[in-house]
């Protein structure tokens, strides 16, 4: 099985270092399963351990052009992507203070058009490839992605680039000064994360999406309200039959708040 070259992929697919680095580790113990078929080992283990290493043999096998073998392969052994939603880990997260303080100390290294990124991650809520996506469509002048009556992108008209299996980004709630923001921002992940990387400085261009999420619902905004702005397919029976809200009533609730929200983080 292939593996040279296969780090620099993992880098394109993934924003986190930490991800890339466990990624990398558990496709080269767990090689052998895309060679040989032999999955045994893969139901021995924890249910957090066989998920991460199956998420690294899909990317393996990705790069490798086996992805069919690999899916194979799952079903022969009744291989399960099971998530663990018994860890209470509320205590190991940062908090929304800390991670603006992060946000406000990186913006102050960075080049301009890159700090910028950052603090359109933190007023849009998106992912942090999702907000490099969005900023290159403005810079380039993509047509029906900004509804001016409503005050929105509408993201899901961009299915290839927002509307993935388990990601999706459906609309965000921006004003002309965060168009043009956008439009002076810095549209590659990689360029910042080297950028920071030289400078030994750790790249949690996700913080913004945290701060945001959290910010709003630290705010009364409805959960529910908050998982529309950030791509989150409602769960609850409630939330995907019956929950209609207001939408121009919650928007200006929230982009009120925004606009606080980037009075604290600062400007580049």
């Amino acid at each position: 099985m292939r593996l040279d070259g296969f780090d620099d992929y993992l880098r394109k697919a993934l924003t986190s270092d930490k991800d890339v680095t466990y990624i990398l580790a558990a496709a080269k113990k767990y090689q052998y399963v895309l060679t040989t078929g032999e999955a045994g080992k893969l139901l021995t283990v924890s249910a957090d351990v066989r998920r991460q290493s199956m998420r690294a043999l899909s990317h393996l096998a990705r790069y490798n052009g086996v992805y069919q073998q690999w899916r194979m392969i799952i079903q022969q052994h009744g291989l399960r992507w099971r998530k663990t939603e018994d860890k209470f880990d509320f205590f190991e997260k940062e908090s929304i203070t800390e991670m603006i303080e992060y946000i406000k100390q990186t913006i102050k290294i960075l080049p301009k058009d890159q700090a910028n990124t950052f603090i359109l991650a933190t007023v849009l809520g998106l992912r942090a490839d999702e907000v490099c996506k969005a900023a290159g469509l403005l810079k380039q002048g993509a047509q029906d992605y900004y509804d001016e009556d409503k005050g929105i992108l509408e993201h899901y008209k961009f299915k290839e680039l927002f509307i993935r299996r388990t990601k999706k980004a459906y609309i965000s709630l921006v004003d002309t000064e965060m168009l043009e923001l956008a439009r002076q921002s810095c549209d590659s992940y990689q360029a910042i994360r080297s950028y920071l990387k030289r400078r030994d400085h750790p790249m949690q261009l996700n913080y913004g999406r945290k701060i945001f999420g959290t910010w709003l619902r630290q705010n009364g905004i409805e959960s529910e309200f908050v998982d529309l702005l950030q791509g989150r397919t409602p769960k609850s029976v409630f939330a995907r039959h019956y929950y209609r809200p207001d939408f121009a009533v919650n928007a200006a609730k929230v982009r009120k708040l925004v606009d606080e929200l980037q009075e604290k983080v600062g400007a580049a």
